[in-house]
């Protein structure tokens, strides 16, 4: 029996579920329409070989290898990801969908020796060979020609004994946090901080299905920690898109989301009702997510009770918990026996001490990490001198030990009048409106002001064809619900997505950089200064849907399209009395390029045509003869 009085490190872990569970199923994954499937003795030695060759390798450096992982969750990653701890290495789960730039900071600060590549992120492979010339080796997690692979690494280590020891004090992982409100940071995760919250909660799962990012801390932690703790069957959704897809195929009992996820499951029951009205409930629930999910644990948002409350009313019992990447993460877990509660993240977890200090929560529990790598300054600012983590967040124990969030520190609004207001408060009143699929309030002067991107096609299914009054229904209807200095004075809707982290909420300081830009875009506009150049904005406009363009803006670059030409030329005849053809619009597509060719036109002398041969026209010229 795996307990935490015989498992103190990773290798412990590994070495056991080899000798307790090495018959059952560990891994279940699809391709090419076939389902395939790794035991846990494979697993446990193909971990184990690429331990051997870690040591092997870290014997050379003189020093435990630093590995950097570049790629989605698969068989060959996971050997991988617990492979090199097992070593006394460190390894550093990189975010597949970070920019270059950050992956090559992230690589650079955690002194990374090899890299391990997903093929379908070989690209990248250039850039950070020019950038990060200190990586001493590049090994492909599958097998490429004229590189290293994982599966040769498997078959040629596969016997090692591992016969070294471990310490539970030793950096195991790096986790890079998202830097959605700063600079990512790397947060170092002893095996004692993994292993300490793999136990402080009893979690057992039968068959979970991984939709979320392996590199982070809640998917290693949940979905691969636990597993093997309990002998279970770990899934993989390898494409966010195919999840409704996976769902069917493996037929889960569990699956961890982040509350988005949740919503989007909903709704889609929901919209299947509507198309299907007379099929029964089991039914249509089991066409989105099989028949075998009876829970669902969130994390990384806000789960409202409302949509709490119609996963119960499928038959899933679903519910919040609460942790960060510095506490390796869980802080607390929700109580499924406590439906009163269900809007709070739960009780903390077993062998956590959590105190409220000015409104922030503060932890103390085996599970806060080492510090942030190379970062004592950062780490000292964020761990207390009695040994709390400071989380940033704001919240409330209540009578029972539940644990309440409020809010961000670092988002609060804070207004002239001294109230401080969180918008986490504001954007939560819109979780459970199907219509709003996210939302983003903010402050601007002593105003507060929200920007909504909506579900268009529950608008499309439902009819909605006035979504900016739907949507202003609802602001009104929830502000009601607000104090008043808390309102929302005004609200945006978005025709794109705002930018997401890759475990899909909001990248705040990516959308605040991007407002940032279109303001200050907006601010150095050229505005019209003659009245030909006012009209032709305004005829421009009608085309592209706003007036946000400075009269040196190349038209097509900010939206006109062919159909938009033509049009715009129409109302140029008919409104300014001039005339111009497609070719010549497209010679000269901005306002004051037409403002300078109408000037050029109306001082040319007329050529007398009266003499001159016709020659047959072209097909094309035929056709813009007649669109004009």
């Amino acid at each position: 029996m795996i307990t935490y009085s015989n498992t103190r490190t990773l290798k412990d872990l590994i070495l056991r579920v080899n000798d307790e569970f090495e018959n059952r199923v560990f891994y279940r994954f699809e391709k090419d329409d076939t389902i395939f499937e790794k035991g846990y003795g494979t697993f446990a030695q193909d971990t184990l070989a690429v331990a051997g060759y870690m040591r092997a390798q870290g014997e050379k450096y003189g020093h435990p290898v630093h590995a950097a992982l570049l790629g989605k969750c698969s068989y060959e990653y996971l050997t991988v990801l617990m492979g090199v701890p097992c070593a006394g290495g460190v390894s550093i789960p990189l975010d597949v969908q970070a920019n270059e730039q950050t992956l090559i900071d992230n690589i650079t600060k955690a002194d990374t020796d090899i890299l391990f590549f997903d093929i379908e992120y070989k690209s990248y492979l250039d850039i950070i060979r020019e950038k990060c010339p200190f990586i001493r080796r590049i090994v492909a997690l599958q097998s490429v020609k004229n590189y290293r692979s994982v599966p040769m690494i498997h078959r040629v280590y596969r016997n090692t004994v591992a016969d070294w020891k471990i310490k539970s004090g030793e950096c195991a992982m790096i986790i890079f946090t998202s830097g959605t409100t700063g600079v990512g940071k790397g947060v170092m995760l002893s095996h004692g901080n993994l292993i300490d919250n793999m136990f402080c909660t009893d979690d057992r799962t039968e068959i979970c299905m991984n939709v979320l990012p392996i590199h982070h801390i809640f998917c290693i932690s949940s979905d691969v920690l636990l597993v093997l703790r309990y002998g279970s069957t770990l899934c993989q959704c390898d494409d966010l898109s195919k999840m409704l897809y996976y769902l069917q195929l493996f037929r889960p009992t569990v699956v961890r989301v982040v509350p988005m996820m949740a919503k989007m499951l909903c709704n889609r029951v929901a919209m299947l009702r509507q198309q299907y009205p007379d099929e029964d409930i089991a039914a249509v629930r089991s066409r989105v997510m099989g028949n075998r999910l009876n829970r669902m644990v969130s994390g990384g948002g806000y789960l409202s009770g409302a949509l709490s409350s119609q996963l119960f009313d499928l038959g899933i019992t679903a519910a919040q918990g609460y942790g960060m990447s510095e506490c390796a993460p869980k802080i607390s877990v929700p109580d499924y026996s406590r439906k009163d509660k269900v809007e709070s993240v739960g009780r903390p977890v077993t062998g956590a001490i959590v105190r409220i200090v000015d409104g922030e929560i503060q932890i103390k529990s085996p599970s806060v990490m080492m510090g942030y790598y190379n970062d004592p300054e950062m780490t000292k600012e964020t761990i207390t001198e009695d040994g709390f983590l400071r989380t940033g967040d704001l919240g409330y124990l209540d009578e029972d030990d539940f644990l309440w969030l409020s809010g961000r520190i670092k988002n609060l609004i804070i207004l002239s009048n001294g109230e401080n207001v969180s918008p986490e408060m504001i954007e939560n009143k819109f979780d459970e409106d199907r219509l709003v699929s996210t939302i983003v309030a903010y402050g601007e002067g002593d105003r507060i002001v929200a920007q909504i991107y909506p579900n268009y096609e529950y608008a499309q299914l439902n009819g909605i064809t006035d979504i900016q009054a739907e949507i202003d229904r609802l602001v009104s209807l929830h502000n009601s619900e607000l104090p008043a200095y808390a309102q929302i004075t005004q609200c945006i809707v978005r025709e794109k997505p705002f930018p997401m982290t890759s475990s899909k909420k909001v990248a705040r300081k990516k959308f605040f950089e991007e407002k940032e830009k279109a303001e200050l875009k907006k601010k150095e506009n050229k505005l019209p200064v003659t009245d030909m150049q006012k009209k032709l904005m305004e005829l421009v406009a009608r085309e592209i849907g706003t007036m946000e363009f400075s009269t040196d803006d190349n038209l097509y670059d900010i939206g006109l399209d062919s159909m938009g030409s033509t049009m715009l030329i129409s109302d140029i005849v008919e409104e300014l009395e001039k005339q111009i053809s497609l070719a010549e619009l497209m010679d000269h597509p901005s306002v004051l390029e037409l403002e300078k060719f109408f000037e050029e036109k109306e001082n040319e002398t007329p050529i007398d045509l009266s003499e001159r041969p016709v020659y047959p026209l072209t097909s094309m010229q035929m056709y813009f003869a007649y669109v004009i």
